[in-house]
């Protein structure tokens, strides 16, 4: 099982500093494309400070985060992050997800 959980969190890939008007192209661009929302951050503070959003389409799930001082971030599946960059001149960052000891994702340097 531990096993599982590390090839998994490997083959996760993060797009950092995406500005706004790209953000919500890509988010409105994979709505059209028939991604489901599964989740958006409903706090007061909501878009405001921060933002989440969980798209999902088949078994890939995306997630898309939003803060009024880092821009926008994406993480995904590796492949379908690879897609959003070509499509979107964008770069993956050289950091990736990890689970932190709360339960929440934070980012390492690789």
């Amino acid at each position: 099982m531990l096993v599982d959980l590390k090839s998994w969190l490997l083959s996760r890939a993060l797009i950092e500093d995406v500005p706004i008007e790209k953000f919500n192209e890509i988010l409105k661009d994979h709505l059209d494309e028939g991604w489901e929302k599964i989740y958006v951050y409903g706090g007061f503070d909501a878009w405001i400070d921060y933002g989440r959003a969980n798209q999902k389409k088949g078994r890939v799930i995306l997630r898309f985060e939003w803060g009024n001082w880092t821009e926008g971030k994406v993480i995904g599946p590796k492949p379908m992050i690879d897609q959003i960059t070509l499509r979107h001149g964008l770069k993956v960052s050289k950091r990736r997800e990890r689970f932190g000891s709360g339960g929440g994702v934070n980012v390492s340097e690789d």
